[in-house]
């Protein structure tokens, strides 16, 4: 036992136990399978938009264009090529830029697809009440007052991006101990939970200080919860399998903490345990989570309810008013299946809220993809629908059966059914868990 030496956190024992072996550092790259795929797909989505996008423009004096909300329309296109080519970041090394720009990216222009949704949908609403004699709102409709939706949610996700990057900024972490043999190079997105639990880690004192904590505990992530039942007996050596440890550390790591000092004996606390200040008692941590009586869990909870209960209206009006012209016009079915998607994409936020079991992991990931992947593929689905209508009106073109037919909505079917199957392998080879963070915040389990 005194000759025992812990290998690095970059190192891992060997067979014999009697060296320490580089572990091999992997993150997704181009040429893993994964990784082609996602980027293929990406650049195929995009490029794809790219061309409708090209058409609009092409066509852009022609009444079909015009009614479909001109501007409105490229501002969506742009954005949805911006989306489709947000996985790229995803690839490679991942370094600090690539870290931010992950989340900031995706979240900035995800904001701006939606909110030109919604734009365009309240456009039609308007349109709505302006048929009405004697209603006045001609000039919010003419003045464009509902693009002014756009500039406001996008500079509303601006400044929650920028806070989030002021108060917990991500950071590159290499996980040692996920994989035995390997170091995974990933970006983490910082806690939630120090953000908005406690306020003196929001300074930068607080979070260099709980920075400097976890560099300095990762040492101890592998080694048993408590040392002083075992006594280095037989079990406790093979509990220890293929790591080496320094035994001498334990009683040198006394006085830090993490570590209750009792008369003679250096107990180390179990993980779910840290010591006070006088380092003589082991209390318990903290359980905390995303919950409804946050900051965070009430504003996140209140705009889900909000935006969704927005949309339900929208929905109502175009269920009410479903034989007028501009509904038919708008491709009716679709604008159904668009805003009942877009409601349940507002309601999955309310997934992420309260006390994470295996039931809500999975759910948060699998409904939002479904029900984003149903909104995405049919504004594609409407996109194709108005492109046809081009094609249609050449003289001698025969696309008018794929029109007249509904072939375009089978869109929805086929992106939605790919990513059925996706979701399905990922639960096969790589399902979701709870995982208990006790090293982020000292007090605390996440």
């Amino acid at each position: 036992v005194d000759k025992c030496v812990r290998c690095r956190e970059d190192q891992y024992a060997n067979r014999e136990q009697n060296q320490c072996i580089p572990k091999a550092v992997i993150f997704l790259n181009y040429k893993e399978p994964l990784g082609i795929v996602l980027a293929l797909t990406a650049l195929f989505f995009s490029a794809f938009t790219t061309v409708v996008l090209g058409v609009f423009l092409k066509h852009h004096d022609t009444p079909i264009v015009k009614a479909n909300n001109q501007n409105l329309s490229y501002i969506l296109l742009i954005s949805l090529i911006f989306s489709f080519l947000c996985p790229l970041l995803f690839i490679g090394h991942p370094n600090l830029a690539t870290c931010v720009m992950q989340q900031v990216t995706f979240g900035v222009v995800f904001t701006v697809a939606v909110s030109t949704v919604l734009a365009k949908t309240v456009t039609v609403l308007l349109a709505f009440k302006v048929t009405v004699p004697g209603r006045r709102m001609r000039y919010f409709l003419v003045s464009g007052a509902p693009n002014y939706i756009i500039a406001i949610f996008t500079l509303i996700q601006i400044i929650f991006c920028a806070i989030w990057l002021r108060f917990s900024p991500p950071f590159i972490e290499n996980d040692a101990q996920s994989e035995h043999g390997q170091i995974i190079i990933v970006c983490n997105k910082g806690s939630l939970e120090r953000l908005h639990t406690d306020p003196i880690l929001d300074s930068p004192i607080g979070t260099t200080t709980v920075g400097h904590y976890h560099a300095k505990t990762s040492h101890f992530k592998m080694i048993v919860q408590t040392v002083s039942n075992l006594k280095y007996s037989d079990e406790y050596l093979k509990r220890l399998k293929w790591m080496k440890f320094n035994c001498q550390d334990l009683t040198f790591k006394c006085k830090t903490t993490g570590m209750a000092h009792d008369v003679d004996k250096c107990v180390r606390c179990p993980e779910d345990q840290y010591a006070n200040k006088e380092q003589k008692q082991c209390i318990p941590k903290v359980v905390v989570f995303l919950n409804y009586k946050d900051h965070m869990g009430v504003a996140l909870s209140l705009m889900a309810l909000f935006f969704s209960a927005f949309t339900a209206v929208v929905l109502a009006v175009f269920v009410k008013c479903h034989d007028t012209p501009i509904v038919k016009a708008n491709n009716q079915n679709l604008s159904y299946i668009l805003l009942i998607s877009l409601i349940f994409s507002f309601l999955c936020p309310l997934l992420f809220i309260g006390h994470p079991n295996s039931a809500t992991c999975i759910m948060q990931y699998v409904t939002f993809g479904v029900v984003f992947t149903v909104a995405v593929s049919t504004v594609l689905a409407k996109t194709v629908t108005v492109l046809l209508a081009f094609k249609v009106t050449s003289p001698g073109n025969r696309m008018w059966c794929f029109l007249v037919s509904g072939v375009p909505n089978y869109i929805i079917v086929i992106c939605t059914l790919i990513q059925v199957i996706l979701c399905a392998i990922w639960l096969r080879f790589s399902p979701p868990f709870i995982d208990n963070d006790m090293h982020s915040v000292h007090d605390q389990i996440i």
